[in-house]
């Protein structure tokens, strides 16, 4: 196993004093059969109780109240996770004679419908048809979310940040850019496009010489491969997913996977800016037993 530590730190700073408000972040690794969070520990400046629930996928959503006035809310979470090492290879005995019959079953439609409806995240519009890449009806599933994944990666060209968080994939492609939640949202309509259930995923990531996230909080996807089941893609760094990858949830899209809401109640405005950083280091000095 590997071992790592995780910081993230979000900062609010509103132009108004703030007399009432609700976060929800979520923020913290889940627990599956790749990871475990073995400890971890939340902070925020306002010095309220912090209350956590599951959402509708089960994951860990943490969620403060408050009715002190403020115009600053500073929230930390700090971590450890053990991630399993991760097979490199995925394999199926399903053919891709029998996959392309389950991908146009009803059953296999109706159990995956939600990975595979339209959402104004991911749906390809009219006009950029063509940037679809085609699955062949002989092609394995596997063979063609690896060409895919490099078909994303090239489509676009990754940038630090993004201005907006409400990016459709019109305003991806005519932009020719984005960030890793763009191409994330790009590889699952492409998917989606093909029939081939797929999914948002946010997380954190260990970066180095062949990695990008720029110190946030990071995206990607996961596709359903019949016959082995769910595999991690990562179009922005056009590879796929391995055990620098940290999860902390899925959905369909990327409004169930935001690290931050809030509801506020201010008496004009409610302009403020926000500061994250993230942090993830690598516990080398210790040889963990799987």
């Amino acid at each position: 196993m590997n071992e790592y530590s995780i910081s993230y730190e979000a900062i609010n700073n509103y132009k108004e004093p703030v007399t009432e408000a609700i976060f929800e972040f979520m923020v913290l690794p889940c627990n599956d059969d790749s990871q475990i969070t073995v400890d971890f520990s939340f902070d925020n400046s306002l010095g309220e109780t912090i209350f956590q629930y599951r959402n509708v996928f089960g994951f860990q959503v943490t969620r403060i109240r408050t009715d002190k006035s403020f115009d600053k809310l500073a929230f930390s979470l700090k971590a450890k996770v053990r991630k399993r090492n991760a097979i490199s290879t995925h394999t199926t005995t399903t053919s891709s004679i029998d996959e392309e019959i389950i991908l146009h079953s009803s059953d296999f439609y109706l159990d995956n419908f939600l990975y595979l409806k339209k959402t104004p995240f991911t749906a390809m519009p009219e006009k950029f048809q063509e940037k679809i890449l085609k699955k062949a009806s002989d092609q394995p599933i596997s063979a063609y979310l690896q060409d895919l994944n490099h078909h994303v990666g090239n489509l676009i060209t990754l940038q630090k940040e993004s201005k907006s968080l409400e990016n459709t994939i019109e305003d991806i492609l005519e932009s020719g850019k984005g960030v890793s939640q763009d191409f994330a949202h790009l590889f699952i309509a492409i998917c989606r496009a093909n029939g081939v259930p797929a999914r948002f995923v946010s997380g954190y990531l260990n970066e180095g010489l062949d990695y990008s996230s720029y110190a946030t909080m990071h995206a990607w996807a996961e596709a359903l491969v019949p016959g082995y089941g769910w595999v991690g893609y990562d179009p922005a760094n056009i590879k796929k997913v391995d055990v620098n990858y940290i999860k902390v949830a899925h959905g369909v899209d990327y409004r169930d996977c935001s690290p931050i809401k809030g509801v506020i109640k201010t008496k004009n405005s409610s302009a403020h800016d926000t500061f994250h950083r993230v942090e993830v280091i690598e516990q080398q000095s210790k040889t963990l037993s799987q």
